[in-house]
C-alpha cells in the first residue's frame, strides 16, 4: 500500500508539471491566432479611417480649386471694370463702375479668406493622412511579423502538445480512479492564481496554495506516503515536494541570516 501511494505521489508531481505546460501551450495556441485576428481587425479599421480621410482631403481640394476659379473670375471682372473706367463719359457711369469695382474687391477678399481657411484644412488633413499611413504601415509590418512568428511556432507547439499528452497517459494510468478524480477536482478550483491539482505544506500546518490550516497528521502521513489527503480549502492533493521544501528552507535560512546581519549593523 505504501509503495502504491509513493508511486502515485511521484506520478502526480510529474503529471502536475506536464499539465501546467499543456495549459500554457493550449493558452498560447488560442491566444496567438486570436491576437492576430484582433490585429487584422484593427488594421481594417485603420484602413477605413485612412480612406475616409483621403476622401475628405479630395473633397476639400476640390472646394479649394472651385474657390480659386471663382477668385480668378472675380479678378477678371475687376480688371475689365478698371479698364472700362477710363472710357466712361458720364459721372453716373463712373460712379456705378466704381461701386462695381469696390464690390468685386470685397468679394475677392472674402474668397481669398476662404481659400486660406481651406488651405489650412488641407494641411491638417495631409498631416492626419501622414500619421494614419505611418500607423497603418507599421501595423502591416507588425502583423506580418506576428503571423510569421506564429506560423513558425505553431508546429513546435502542436508537436510539444502531442509529446506531453503521450507522456501524460502512463502517469494517469498509475493513479486509482478516485485519486485521479480528486487530482482533477483540485485543478478545477479556478479561484486560485495557479491551476494545479497538488499542493504541499508551508512548515507543517499551512497550505502553500490557499494558506489554510492542514492537520499535522495529514502532512506527516502524506510525507511518509501512508495515506492520500487533500487540503480542505483548495481541494488539492497533498503531495510531498522535497525539492520545493529545500528551496523554501534555503530561502528561510537566507532571510534569517539577512535579519541577523541587519541587527548587528543596527546602532546600539
Amino acid at each position: 500500500m505504501d509503495n502504491e501511494i509513493e508511486v502515485a505521489h511521484d506520478a502526480m508531481l510529474q503529471l502536475d508539471k506536464i499539465d501546467r505546460e499543456i495549459d500554457a501551450l493550449d493558452a498560447e495556441a488560442i491566444a496567438s491566432p486570436a491576437n492576430i485576428d484582433e490585429e487584422e481587425a484593427l488594421l481594417a479599421e485603420f484602413k477605413t479611417e485612412l480612406v475616409a480621410t483621403q476622401a475628405s482631403l479630395k473633397a476639400v481640394q476640390e472646394r479649394q480649386s472651385e474657390q480659386e476659379r471663382s477668385l480668378t473670375g472675380v479678378e477678371r471682372r475687376k480688371v475689365r471694370a478698371d479698364n472700362r473706367l477710363g472710357s466712361l463719359g458720364t459721372m453716373g457711369q463712373i460712379e456705378a463702375t466704381q461701386r462695381e469695382i469696390a464690390a468685386l474687391t470685397i468679394e475677392a477678399g472674402e474668397i481669398e479668406t476662404s481659400i486660406l481657411e481651406t488651405m489650412e484644412e488641407v494641411e491638417e488633413l495631409e498631416a492626419s493622412i501622414e500619421k494614419q499611413e505611418t500607423r497603418f504601415e507599421r501595423g502591416v509590418v507588425a502583423l506580418a511579423a506576428h503571423k510569421s512568428g506564429w506560423n513558425s511556432r505553431r508546429g513546435v507547439v502542436e508537436s510539444r502538445l502531442a509529446e506531453l499528452k503521450t507522456a501524460r497517459e502512463p502517469l494517469v494510468a498509475v493513479l486509482r480512479p478516485d485519486v485521479l478524480r480528486r487530482y482533477l477536482l483540485g485543478r478545477n478550483q479556478k479561484q486560485w492564481p495557479t491551476i494545479t491539482g497538488i499542493t504541499w505544506a508551508l512548515g507543517d500546518r499551512v497550505c502553500r496554495t490557499c494558506h489554510g490550516q492542514i492537520p499535522a497528521r495529514w502532512v506527516n502521513e502524506a510525507r511518509s506516503h501512508l495515506a492520500y489527503h487533500a487540503c480542505d480549502g483548495c481541494k488539492r492533493m497533498l503531495v510531498p515536494d522535497l525539492a520545493w521544501e529545500e528551496v523554501a528552507k534555503a530561502a528561510a535560512a537566507l532571510a534569517e541570516a539577512q535579519e541577523a546581519e541587519q541587527a548587528e549593523e543596527a546602532p546600539a
